[in-house]
């Protein structure tokens, strides 16, 4: 039997970390949740993750911050960025990034995070 997947689900928001969470586990996802950039750095240190989605405005260090920390130390692991401002999408994507808006649509949403998924186990 195949291990599921383990996703990082990283947002200052309580509310949208447990939301998004509960999302995951019940479509049979691992997940470990940080309220900051610098709380993910350390579980990405200390787990094996397969997907990190971050928020994009959070207090200390952003979602595109972190992002580009976990390119230098872990560069073939896949990040999703969530925001509620659907104006950065342009601007994430230009950074190869995938974007999605929040509040999140399930079914979008669990599509992205197969697709991010998939990606990362084929290179």
């Amino acid at each position: 039997m195949k291990k599921p997947a383990t996703i990082l689900v990283v947002d200052d928001d309580e509310m949208h970390r447990e939301i998004e969470g509960y999302c995951l586990e019940h479509h049979g996802y691992t997940v470990l949740s940080a309220d900051s950039g610098a709380e993910a750095l350390t579980l990405l240190e200390q787990h094996s993750i397969d997907l990190v989605i971050s928020d994009f405005n959070m207090r200390g260090m952003n979602g595109i911050e972190l992002a580009k920390r976990i390119q230098v130390f872990y560069p073939t692991l896949p990040i999703i960025i969530l925001s509620s401002d659907r104006y950065l999408a342009d601007y994430v994507h230009r950074l190869n990034i995938p974007f999605m808006e929040k509040p999140i649509k399930t079914e979008k949403f669990l599509h992205l995070v197969e697709l991010s998924l998939t990606a990362h186990h084929r290179s």
